[in-house]
């Protein structure tokens, strides 16, 4: 009988995203049949055994986690440990068998002390084997024992449910993406990169490089991807990116939190994103008449109704350096239209956004390399106040360098201040001229 599934612990209907906490195979039960378009999983390797391995050039225990363990007594026997795991690896692969759909297909990774035995059970299953992959990892950490050779792999094993699936295989898209030839088995990948992990690390995280790959290759828009042990969720943040469905199940709740702020992030930016892309930083030319009489008949025009004395003469600061470097801001297309982005579009998806353009920096080449900050009246993004209940999983702070010649981005960083923004922007290898505008926004992500 068919248990009803739990409550999500997170779950996003606009963007077609869902978190379960708990037992996989316990969440599996609850699904219908034949409801998924492919399973990747990252089931536990049972590496945390008490031995030695590098980690940031430093001999470290091998202990990810209570959930990468050997099941039983540790001075229990080894086959019958070996057993339990096969026994485990049998049960969770028939759970994602009897999900996925007649057409749909399975990829799974591991080493060597586990993907023989997924093989195997697989083998067992009637699982139809279609390829195994090496993932081949350029900058393995080194053997300290130096009795074997360094591992520097992983294998992937991609198997279609059945002998009669008619399985997706995106061809020609991966010769495109292998410079128009047959894209091999052996898949050089480099590990997850800096901005993945920022905000927080998982022992087994795969790079999204991997995932997406894995993805485009087999699926199409629109379908269900499944990860029954989600951990850091990258597999439903790259389905997202790709315009999949995605479903994730995490045992531990640090975990599954973890997955929550790398997807609550991506949903906002994609918000922020949108609404920048309002913002013209090389608007067009507006003629202005710079004679005296035009000035002492701005001067004795009467000041708006509604316009604050402090707003009135912050603007009066900025006319006269804007009128002086023959530069003169449009406000935001949106902005000009009447209508900025509405709140419905701020909210859509569980995460809610407060983005507020601070300031926009302009070198003065009259000055050198000094910066002159002047303030916009312009926000970006405006919600209700937020109850204090909610929790804030993201606050950053990005600087935008844009082009002196070319109206585009030249350079972005993370910084806490405008100099450390400057600094690293030098150290990247501009100068100071090379940038007209330095933007600077300020995030906070709370989890409604």
């Amino acid at each position: 009988m068919t248990t009803a599934l739990p409550t999500p612990a997170f779950d996003d209907p606009a963007h077609h995203l869902r978190l379960y906490l708990g037992d996989c195979l316990q969440i599996l039960a609850a699904f219908p049949p034949s409801s998924v378009d492919l399973v990747f999983a990252d089931p536990p390797y049972f590496l945390s055994n008490g031995g030695i391995t590098c980690h940031a050039g430093k001999m470290v225990s091998v202990h990810k986690g209570d959930w990468d363990k050997l099941p039983g007594p540790d001075l229990g026997p080894v086959k019958a440990k070996h057993d339990k795991v096969h026994e485990f690896n049998t049960a969770w692969l028939a759970a994602a068998q009897r999900v996925l759909k007649p057409n749909g297909s399975i990829w799974v990774s591991g080493t060597a002390h586990v993907i023989h035995s997924v093989g195997f059970a697989m083998q067992q299953l009637g699982f139809k084997l279609l390829n195994d992959i090496s993932w081949v990892k350029p900058n393995p950490p080194p053997n300290l024992s130096c009795r074997y050779f360094t591992h520097a792999t992983e294998t992937i094993i991609w198997a279609a449910k059945d002998k009669k699936s008619r399985h997706i295989f995106h061809y020609k898209l991966m010769k495109e993406t292998n410079r128009g030839k047959q894209m091999k088995s052996v898949w050089e990948i480099r590990p997850p990169k800096p901005w993945e992990k920022r905000h927080g690390k998982h022992p087994t995280q795969k790079p999204v490089a991997l995932l997406e790959r894995i993805l485009l290759a087999s699926t199409n828009e629109g379908d269900v991807v499944l990860d029954p042990f989600a951990g850091s969720g990258t597999t439903l943040l790259s389905a997202f990116r790709l315009h999949r469905q995605a479903i994730g199940c995490e045992l531990s709740a640090e975990f599954l939190t973890l997955s929550l702020r790398r997807l609550c992030s991506n949903l906002v930016q994609l918000n922020i994103s949108v609404a920048t892309m309002h913002f013209s930083v090389d608007p067009p030319t507006d003629p202005m008449d710079r004679s005296k009489c035009a000035a002492a008949a701005n001067q004795d025009r009467p000041r708006s109704a509604g316009v604050s004395p402090a707003r009135a003469s912050s603007r009066q600061s900025v006319a006269p350096f804007a009128t002086r470097r023959g530069i003169r801001f449009s406000p935001p297309l949106a902005l000009r239209s009447g209508r900025g982005p509405s709140r419905a579009d701020l909210r859509n998806g569980s995460a809610r956004s407060i983005a507020q353009l601070k300031q926009i920096v302009i070198p003065s080449e009259a000055e050198g390399p000094a910066f002159r900050p002047f303030a916009m009246d312009f926000q970006l993004s405006t919600v209700d106040r937020m109850p204090p209940q909610l929790q804030l999983v993201q606050q950053e702070r990005r600087f935008y360098f844009i082009g002196r010649t070319k109206r585009e981005i030249l350079f972005t960083v993370l910084a806490n201040s405008l100099e450390e923004a400057r600094q690293k922007f030098r150290n990247a290898g501009h100068s100071d001229s090379d940038a007209l505008f330095i933007i600077k926004t300020e995030t906070e992500i709370y989890l409604a």
